[in-house]
């Protein structure tokens, strides 16, 4: 699924500036059928046979609303800039020992709060950085910590990191000219779903599904609203479960209008 995340960040740089070419059930349809192809080939270990596919399909519509369908482009930036951090993190805990590895669930756990709107600020930011302050020290490592300590200091870790500074400035650097205004829930959102799509990929059929309208919602551009009756046709088109009523070549058309030129193919293989 990460090329799938580098994708869509492809995508946000010109988020606001586009509008649907295509009549709105169209354009869903092949979303759709779009993003079921991407999860056939990274998660194909999921969908091995029709009962697979209705639970994929089932957590695709179940799911729908996590779907942020409103003109709140800022949403949608800091939802961005949340992925590419996560990546960054993802990164580096690739790289990590496993004896030196964090407690991922609960750095996720932090950034989902922060996500949920859960935070009362200044009170719960000055309480993790306290907390932070009392059990950290040079050359810590999460097995250095006791048991009961660990799982509440990396959650702290994770409210802070949602409030690192510089996202405004950063915003303001990579799409200069623009009005884009930090937003943190969005921020740690995007980080958590990144991170968590990394250390914790979906172990069911639903939960891919589910995963998928997460991704998903960075594809939902200003003034757009998709259509779920057809959101759904496309994705079962793309698994063989009804009529193909986009040709494959017409799907990658309408999208390929929304993505910088060279970015979007159908194909099954990495070029």
């Amino acid at each position: 699924m990460r090329r799938l995340y580098f994708f869509i960040l492809a995508l946000i740089i010109n988020v606001g500036a586009l509008k649907a070419a295509e009549a709105i059930d169209t354009l869903s349809y092949a979303y759709g059928h779009f993003f079921t192809l991407f999860a056939m080939e990274d998660e194909s270990n999921l969908m091995k046979d029709e009962d697979n596919y209705a639970d994929y399909i089932r957590g695709l519509d179940e799911n729908f609303g996590l779907l942020v369908q409103n003109n709140d482009s800022s949403y949608l930036v800091s939802y961005a800039m949340g992925v590419m951090e996560g990546t960054f993190i993802s990164n580096s805990l690739e790289h990590t020992k496993q004896e030196n590895k964090p407690p991922v669930s609960c750095i996720i756990a932090g950034l989902r709060k922060v996500g949920n709107g859960e935070i009362e600020l200044p009170a719960d930011t000055i309480a993790a950085m306290s907390f932070i302050k009392q059990y950290s020290g040079k050359g810590l490592q999460p097995s250095d910590l006791d048991e009961e300590i660990r799982c509440p200091f990396y959650t702290a870790f994770g409210i802070m990191k949602a409030y690192q500074p510089g996202l405004q400035q950063y915003i303001d650097e990579t799409m200069p000219g623009t009005k884009f205004l930090e937003n943190r829930q969005a921020y740690a959102t995007g980080m958590a779903d990144m991170i968590e799509s990394q250390s914790c990929p979906p172990n069911t059929a639903y939960n891919l599904g589910k995963s998928i309208m997460r991704y998903l919602k960075l594809f939902i551009m200003q003034d757009t609203i998709l259509d779920r009756l057809s959101f759904l046709s496309g994705a079962k088109a793309a698994l063989g479960l009804s009529e193909q009523l986009i040709p494959i070549e017409d799907v990658e058309r309408i999208l390929s209008q929304r993505a910088p030129e060279g970015i979007i193919t159908l194909e099954k293989n990495d070029q």
